[in-house]
């Protein structure tokens, strides 16, 4: 099997095998054909080791959003004909299996707080796109938050908050109780990356201000006042446009080939990595693993050979 031999690779050294972006739900309706990108593993440098990359979905089409689960796994996107399901990559194993098999398609698939489902972006037969959760132990899956839509974006805070992207205009980061169904508006013009920041219940997200993206964290928690704690962190890269928290005090992000790392207090971003010599380009998505010693991260189409 094609998905076991690369995956059994990652065992012996990471290699680059080859490279492709994500359909923005920043519009109500996916494109019916997204475009061509392939899931990656980075391994951070360490002593008397240098980093290394391998592409762990290879193939032609959409491989999408990587998450990882609290025991090393990857749940990613994959389209098929017609629409995208949700795939999980097991090192250990070295399997790639299916997860989801339905008519709608599924999306951004994230563990649940507790490890025991997934929840996804789902686009209904009707166009919605709301929330859903799938059980881990096969039972039928369920709508979380029904009456919020379309959603875009998520991130699990806790067991019951989660911070949200709205589609608007401008999106919306709307805050909400899995308890009540209820949310909250708490800033305008956001864009897509919304992250549980470690060791907290705060909530990374980007906030457009005038041309620029601003990293900024919000506490789920009302004040007195009935207002959100918003804090600004810093102004992101140009063309960066998501993060990933490998601690309370270390956040990357990626522009084009280039890894980049912020340590707060700080507000200078350091590059870490160039992988252009590597046929990288145009990295969206990026996410860290549980221990910290991986990125998965996901990337273009290399451009034809001349």
């Amino acid at each position: 099997m094609r998905a076991k031999r690369v995956v059994l690779a990652l065992a012996t050294g990471l290699s680059v095998l080859s490279c492709r972006r994500e359909p923005d739900l920043r519009s109500p309706a996916p494109a019916a054909e997204a475009p061509s990108t392939d899931v990656y593993l980075y391994r951070f440098a360490r002593l008397g080791m240098g980093s290394g990359i391998s592409n762990i979905s290879n193939r032609r089409g959409y491989d999408n959003q990587p998450a990882w689960t609290s025991n090393s796994r990857i749940l990613y996107t994959t389209q098929l004909p017609g629409q995208t399901d949700i795939y999980e990559i097991d090192f250990e194993a070295a399997s790639i299996r299916r997860v989801t098999s339905t008519p709608e398609s599924e999306y951004s698939a994230a563990p649940s707080p507790d490890g025991s489902s997934f929840t996804v972006v789902r686009v209904e037969a009707d166009s919605a796109q709301r929330l859903w959760k799938f059980p881990n132990s096969g039972e039928a899956p369920s709508v979380i938050l029904p009456g919020i839509r379309p959603v875009g974006y998520f991130a699990w805070l806790d067991m019951n908050r989660m911070a949200l992207f709205v589609l608007g205009n401008p999106a919306t980061l709307q805050i909400a109780d899995v308890r009540t169904g209820a949310a909250r508006v708490a800033a305008r013009d956001i864009g897509r990356s919304l992250q549980r920041v470690p060791g907290s219940n705060r909530a990374s997200f980007l906030h457009r201000e005038g041309n620029a993206w601003v990293l900024k964290t919000i506490d789920p928690a009302l004040r007195s006042d009935s207002t959100f704690d918003i804090q600004r962190i810093v102004v992101m890269p140009d063309s960066a446009d998501y993060v990933a928290w490998r601690s309370a005090t270390e956040v990357y992000t990626a522009a084009g080939s280039r890894i980049l790392r912020l340590r707060l207090p700080g507000a200078a971003w350091t590059v870490v990595d160039d992988l252009a010599d590597k046929g990288i380009r145009r990295i969206s998505r990026i996410a860290v693993s549980p221990d910290g010693s991986r990125l998965a991260l996901v990337a273009d189409d290399p451009l034809p050979n001349p």
